[in-house]
C-alpha cells in the first residue's frame, strides 16, 4: 500500500533550506503583506486583485500550488494563499508541519480529522506507511479526491469525525470561509447546513483493522466530540495534535482532563520543537496542542 515519493530527511531539508532562505521573514508568525509583495510580487499581486473582485460579488479562483517537498495542491486561493505563495502554511501551522516533519516516519500511520483539501494528508502520504483522511464538506471533498487521487497509500472517508456513527446536521460556511465548517457551532455565519455521515474512530479502525501512530484533530471545536468515540484508540497512545482557540478554555479543559485518564501529558511547539506547554495562547492566535502518552503508563504506574 506504501506509495512513497520523499524521506522525511530529504523533506526535512527543503523546508529548512526554504524558511532559511528567507532570513528577513520568520514564517513562524503570520507573514506581512511588504514580505509578501517583495518575495511574490505578481502571485502577491493577483491574490489582492481575486479578492478585491470578490468583494464585487466575483467568486475567488481555484489555484494550484507547488508544495515545499515538490508536490501539488488543488484549492480556493481562499483556502491554500499561503501555500501558493511559500509551499506551506506560514503562521502557527508552519509549528505543526515542521513537528510533524521531525516526527512522522515509515511505519507511522497518520489519521487526518478535518482534512479539508489535504495539504497534511499530502505531506503525511509522502513520509509514512499510511493516511486515514476524513472530510465531510462535498465542494472541499472534491479537491481532496482530486489532490490525493494518485497517492496509493491515502484512503479518504467523505464522512465526519464524531463520538457516535450515525448522521448529523454539518453547518457550511461557504466556499471562503470552508475551514471553519463543523458539526457544532461555527465560528463564522453558517451558509447552509446539510446531513452528514458520521463516524466513530474506534469503529472504524475496528472494521478496518488499524491502529494510528498520529491523530490530527483540526474540527473546528468538535474535538472532545470525537475523542469520546475513541477511547479503545487512545489505549494504544497514539500521538495527537489538536487545535485550540483562546476562547475555547472549556472545551480544552475538557480534552485535557479526559485525556489525563490515558496518560497523557501536553505540550507547546516552538518552531516545530517540542517546549514545556504555556497554556493557550491570548487574542485571535490558535494554537496546536501535543498530547503524548505520558512517560509513566509505561512504567508501571
Amino acid at each position: 500500500m506504501a506509495n512513497f515519493q520523499r524521506d522525511n530527511h530529504s523533506i526535512k531539508k527543503d523546508l529548512d533550506r526554504i524558511i532559511g532562505a528567507s532570513y528577513d521573514i520568520d514564517f513562524f508568525m503570520p507573514t506581512s503583506r511588504q514580505a509578501r509583495f517583495s518575495r511574490h510580487f505578481f502571485k502577491s499581486s493577483f491574490i489582492t486583485l481575486a479578492k478585491k473582485c470578490h468583494r464585487l460579488g466575483f467568486q475567488l479562483p481555484d489555484v494550484t500550488a507547488r508544495t515545499f517537498w515538490g508536490g501539488t495542491l488543488r484549492g480556493s486561493l481562499a483556502a491554500i494563499s499561503p501555500v501558493f505563495l511559500w509551499g506551506f502554511f506560514d503562521g502557527e501551522e508552519l509549528n505543526l508541519i515542521k513537528f510533524l516533519v521531525n516526527t512522522l516516519g515509515p511505519e507511522d500511520v497518520f489519521f487526518d480529522g478535518g482534512a479539508h483539501v489535504g495539504f497534511y494528508s499530502l505531506l503525511a502520504g509522502a513520509i509514512t506507511k499510511e493516511v486515514h483522511a476524513f472530510e465531510p464538506t462535498p465542494s472541499t471533498f472534491k479537491f481532496l479526491e482530486k489532490n490525493v487521487r494518485d497517492k496509493k497509500n491515502i484512503s479518504i472517508n467523505q464522512n465526519a469525525l464524531w463520538k457516535e456513527d450515525g448522521v448529523a446536521e454539518f453547518n457550511d460556511c461557504g466556499d471562503e470561509f470552508s475551514v471553519f465548517n463543523t458539526l457544532v457551532a461555527p465560528e463564522v455565519e453558517a451558509v447552509k447546513q446539510f446531513t452528514v455521515k458520521t463516524t466513530t474512530i474506534d469503529n472504524y479502525c475496528s472494521s478496518n483493522e488499524i491502529n494510528p501512530s498520529f491523530i490530527k484533530l483540526d474540527t473546528e471545536g468538535a474535538e472532545y466530540e470525537v475523542l469520546l468515540g475513541a477511547k479503545n484508540v487512545l489505549s494504544n497512545g497514539p500521538m495527537l495534535s489538536i487545535e485550540i482557540r483562546p476562547w475555547e478554555g472549556e472545551k480544552f479543559e475538557k480534552i485535557r482532563s479526559f485525556l489525563k485518564g490515558f496518560d497523557y501529558s501536553l505540550v507547546s511547539l516552538e518552531k516545530g520543537e517540542i517546549v514545556p506547554f504555556r497554556g493557550i495562547p491570548l487574542g485571535e492566535n490558535y494554537t496546536n496542542v501535543i498530547f503524548m502518552r505520558d512517560k509513566h503508563a509505561t512504567s508501571g504506574r
